[in-house]
């Protein structure tokens, strides 16, 4: 939630900006077809050159954030073990 927030306010508060800009990365990430070999530093660095090409550093940072938190959530619940 404090991401999306950030990600509106660096939008100057226009919610329909911040959803262009979720449109952008989604239909970036959907069309993306990464070699196995790709690193996350490689992909990241893609998908942040990529945003700041067409907004700025700063949305394509939050845009970062998002995505590695997203990262950390789906490895968290693939490692839970039932015991």
């Amino acid at each position: 939630m404090a991401a999306h927030t950030a990600l509106i306010e660096a939008c100057d508060w226009d919610e329909s900006q911040a959803d262009s800009v979720i449109q952008l990365v989604s239909d970036f990430l959907d069309g993306l077809t990464p070699d196995r070999d790709t690193t996350w530093p490689e992909f990241r660095s893609a998908i942040k050159d990529y945003v700041s090409n067409i907004y700025d550093e700063i949305i394509s940072d939050i845009i970062i954030d998002i995505l590695e938190a997203k990262a950390e959530e789906v490895k968290f619940y693939t490692e839970i073990h039932d015991d």
